[in-house]
């Protein structure tokens, strides 16, 4: 699979309904072992593309990061709700 998790819906106690994004533990060893295979490919076979296969391990890296990912919708949700677009 594709998928570095999964994500699932819940009630706390209090009421608060909340997303649970869960990271697959073997996710990031299983994208650091393909990522390197094709690194080491593109040296061999085409060596100009291996900047870019460098940028898109890079990029791609940051999926694992969810701490990250809810501080980036934390802020657009604070955006969106100050502005037309949010539908407010």
């Amino acid at each position: 699979a594709a998928s570095t998790g999964q994500v699932h819906f819940a009630t706390l106690l209090d009421g608060r309904e909340v997303v649970i994004k869960i990271q697959y533990p073997e996710a990031r060893g299983r994208f650091k072992s393909d990522f390197g295979n094709v690194a080491r490919l593109m040296r061999l076979a085409i060596p100009s593309l291996v900047p870019m296969v460098m940028e898109v391990r890079r990029r791609f890296n940051s999926e694992f990061d969810y701490e990250r990912e809810a501080q980036d919708m934390a802020a657009i949700a604070a955006s969106l709700s100050d502005s037309s677009v949010g539908g407010r």
